[in-house]
């Protein structure tokens, strides 16, 4: 009986031990997968981000402001003229 038992258990411990190694590389198997796709995921937002903050500063270039101001029907700005305090607009 001992011998049985001398056998039976080192063999479970070692097959519990099988099991729990392919559990873990299964599972390591998944995070790298899920790290990779992670990864290429974060190349694909910076390139739209890159795509995008071009879009913003071509939009907010004054040349386009003025583009499509004028396009709008807005009349181009022929002088500048500024308000000084001696030049009061409205009186209380």
């Amino acid at each position: 009986m001992k011998t049985i038992l001398a056998i039976i258990v080192p063999a479970c411990v070692v097959f519990g031990l099988a099991i729990a190694n392919i559990a873990y590389s299964a599972k390591t198997v998944n995070i790298g997968e899920y790290v990779h796709n992670l990864e290429q995921k974060n190349i694909v937002l910076r390139l739209e981000q890159k795509d995008l903050d071009e879009e913003l500063a071509t939009s907010l270039s004054l040349r386009t402001l003025r583009e499509e101001a004028v396009a709008q029907g807005f009349i181009p700005i022929s002088s500048v003229s500024f308000l000084t305090a001696a030049r009061p607009v409205a009186m209380r």
